[in-house]
This record gives C-alpha cells, structure tokens and sequence, in this order.
C-alpha cells in the first residue's frame, strides 16, 4: 500500500532522507570521495566564485568543501590547507574532480564546455 500524496507525506518524505550522490575519484594517485552539494552550498559557492578575484582560491575551496576519506563523514581538507592544495600540481586529475563535481551538483559538463569555447 502506497502512502497518499499529501502535504505532510510528501515533505516527510523529502526531508526525512539525504539523497546525496558521492563519486570516488583518482586524485594524485590517491582515491577521495567528492560529495553532492546541497542547495544552500551551490548558493554560497555561486556567492564565492563571484567575489573572488583568484580563480584558485575558489577552486582550492570547493576542493576543502567536497573531499572526503572514501565511506566516511571525514573531511581530507581543512581551511588550513589552502596553501598547501594551492602549491599542488594541476593536471588531469583536477579536470576530472572539476567534471564530476559539476555532474553531482547537476551541470550540464557537454553544454558548459560548448559555451565556455564559444565564449573564448
């Protein structure tokens, strides 16, 4: 037996369980976990990306927000961090980290590359 679509039903339902999305990724020759943003994280981080004048400092920060030990609830990165993430070598590995975080948080990675050459 179903439960019926009521106000009560439907937002118990929506808010009782965490949906998120996670992906294992390779970074550096290492496995990190990169988890789903939440709305309130895509508004602060549309927020950060704005005010942000070093492209890097938003990338490094997005890498401090969404790196996790793989199965756990365990952050990889703090704040304290961004030096050091900052002096680490780009590559592949952030292109893949940048495409899948933008797969999880719902983005179109196909169309936001056509505009991003169209615009260049």
């Amino acid at each position: 037996m179903t439960k019926a679509n009521t106000h009560d039903s439907i937002r118990s339902q929506l808010f009782s369980k965490s949906r998120f999305k996670t992906k294992i990724i390779d970074m550096l020759g290492r496995r990190v976990e990169i988890r789903q943003p939440s709305i309130g994280d895509l508004n602060r981080l549309s927020k950060t990306i704005n005010k942000e004048s070093d492209d890097n400092s938003a990338v490094v920060q997005l890498i401090i927000d969404y790196s996790y030990v793989p199965g756990t609830k365990t952050k990889l990165f703090t704040n304290a961090d961004k030096e050091a993430l900052s002096a680490l070598p780009g590559g592949q590995w952030l292109v893949d980290y940048q495409t899948e975080f933008m797969k999880l948080s719902g983005i179109d990675t196909d169309a936001a590359l056509k505009n991003l050459n169209q615009t260049a």
